[in-house]
Protein backbone atom coordinates (compact mmCIF):
# COMPACT_ATOMS: atom_id res chain seq x y z
CA UNK A 1 0.00 0.00 0.00
CA UNK A 2 2.87 2.32 0.80
CA UNK A 3 4.26 1.86 -2.73
CA UNK A 4 0.97 2.92 -4.26
CA UNK A 5 0.67 5.93 -1.97
CA UNK A 6 4.25 7.06 -2.63
CA UNK A 7 3.90 6.56 -6.37
CA UNK A 8 0.59 8.38 -6.75
CA UNK A 9 0.95 10.91 -3.94
CA UNK A 10 -2.64 10.13 -2.96
CA UNK A 11 -4.14 8.45 0.07
CA UNK A 12 -5.55 5.06 -0.93
CA UNK A 13 -9.33 4.80 -0.92
CA UNK A 14 -9.79 8.48 -0.14
CA UNK A 15 -13.40 8.26 -1.35
CA UNK A 16 -14.28 5.97 1.59
CA UNK A 17 -14.19 6.51 5.29
CA UNK A 18 -11.44 4.69 7.15
CA UNK A 19 -13.75 2.05 8.63
CA UNK A 20 -15.22 1.08 5.24
CA UNK A 21 -11.79 0.81 3.66
CA UNK A 22 -10.40 -1.28 6.54
CA UNK A 23 -13.32 -3.72 6.40
CA UNK A 24 -13.00 -4.28 2.67
CA UNK A 25 -9.20 -4.61 2.76
CA UNK A 26 -9.39 -7.11 5.62
CA UNK A 27 -12.08 -9.11 3.79
CA UNK A 28 -9.87 -9.17 0.71
CA UNK A 29 -12.47 -7.46 -1.46
CA UNK A 30 -10.56 -4.22 -1.96
CA UNK A 31 -7.22 -3.67 -3.64
CA UNK A 32 -5.98 -0.53 -5.38
CA UNK A 33 -6.29 -0.18 -9.13
CA UNK A 34 -3.16 0.18 -11.19
CA UNK A 35 -2.22 3.88 -11.09
CA UNK A 36 -2.80 5.66 -14.39
CA UNK A 37 0.65 7.25 -14.07
CA UNK A 38 2.38 3.86 -13.87
CA UNK A 39 3.88 3.27 -17.33
CA UNK A 40 2.71 0.27 -19.32
CA UNK A 41 6.18 -1.01 -20.07
CA UNK A 42 8.50 -3.65 -18.64
CA UNK A 43 9.53 -1.60 -15.60
CA UNK A 44 5.98 -0.43 -14.87
CA UNK A 45 4.64 -3.96 -15.20
CA UNK A 46 7.34 -5.34 -12.89
CA UNK A 47 6.62 -2.65 -10.30
CA UNK A 48 2.87 -3.35 -10.46
CA UNK A 49 3.49 -7.10 -10.08
CA UNK A 50 5.66 -6.37 -7.05
CA UNK A 51 3.00 -4.15 -5.49
CA UNK A 52 0.25 -6.71 -5.96
CA UNK A 53 2.43 -9.55 -4.64
CA UNK A 54 3.06 -7.53 -1.47
CA UNK A 55 -0.71 -7.34 -0.89
CA UNK A 56 -1.17 -11.13 -0.84
CA UNK A 57 -3.60 -12.16 1.88
CA UNK A 58 -1.35 -14.99 3.06
CA UNK A 59 1.92 -13.56 4.42
CA UNK A 60 3.85 -16.59 3.17
CA UNK A 61 2.86 -15.61 -0.39
CA UNK A 62 4.44 -12.15 -0.04
CA UNK A 63 7.99 -11.60 -1.28
CA UNK A 64 10.77 -11.30 1.28
CA UNK A 65 12.28 -7.84 1.84
CA UNK A 66 15.48 -8.89 0.07
CA UNK A 67 13.51 -9.68 -3.09
CA UNK A 68 11.67 -6.36 -2.90
CA UNK A 69 14.99 -4.55 -2.47
CA UNK A 70 16.61 -6.41 -5.38
CA UNK A 71 13.74 -5.68 -7.74
CA UNK A 72 13.51 -2.02 -6.77
CA UNK A 73 17.26 -1.56 -7.21
CA UNK A 74 17.04 -2.84 -10.81
CA UNK A 75 14.24 -0.51 -11.90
Amino acid sequence: MTFAEIYTGERPYNSMNLFQAMQRVINGTLRPSRPIRLPIDTAGNRLWELMTSCWAGDPSDRPPASEVYNLLSTL
